[in-house]
């Protein structure tokens, strides 16, 4: 029996591990979101010719990497007029000083706090416009491209497996 062809993708018959399929798809697309973020970072870097980690520089070494992969230097108002993007970077008047640090893991009911004392410190002048923030986008994004790709292409797994084996 001939499988039918969509454009210039090969379309194999649906079996019961679609939804299998679908959801290791979906898992490996947003891991990649990770390129994305590092390519984006890289190519801030060369536009503005700035450092990444400029106020930032006594932050741990593992906290610089992980805002690399999974966030990115933007614009704080874009970061105040979007509700999906979450600040990783908080500032606090500690004892007559300003002191910024990295926010890993930023929680959904601190962040009108952040950005309160974030744009007071920008309006200020204690840090630049922009701040490191990382899009909180929803896994249903990640989730229909994945459907899509298990439509289009198939198992991406088995397709990079095939690859490499040819």
């Amino acid at each position: 029996m001939e499988h039918p062809y969509y454009g210039n993708t090969h379309i194999t018959r649906l079996h019961y591990l679609f939804p299998i399929t679908t959801f290791t798809n979906s898992i490996i697309l947003a891991a990649l979101s990770v390129i994305y973020m590092l390519l984006r970072n890289f190519l801030w870097k060369l536009r503005k010719d700035r450092k990444l980690f400029e106020g930032l520089e006594k932050e741990p070494f593992w906290k610089k990497i992980l805002a690399i992969l999974c966030g990115c230097k933007i614009l704080f108002r874009k970061v105040e007029e979007r509700p999906f993007y979450y600040p990783l970077e908080d500032i606090r008047e500690i004892d007559g000083q300003t002191k910024r640090k990295l926010i890993i893991f930023p929680k959904d009911e601190e962040r009108e706090e952040i950005l309160d004392r974030l744009s007071l410190a920008v309006k200020n002048k204690k840090i630049g416009n922009y701040i490191w923030a990382s899009p909180g986008l929803p896994m249903l994004v990640f989730i229909t491209a994945g459907f899509l790709a298990a439509l289009l292409v198939g198992d991406l797994i088995w397709l990079v497996i095939n690859l490499i084996l040819r």
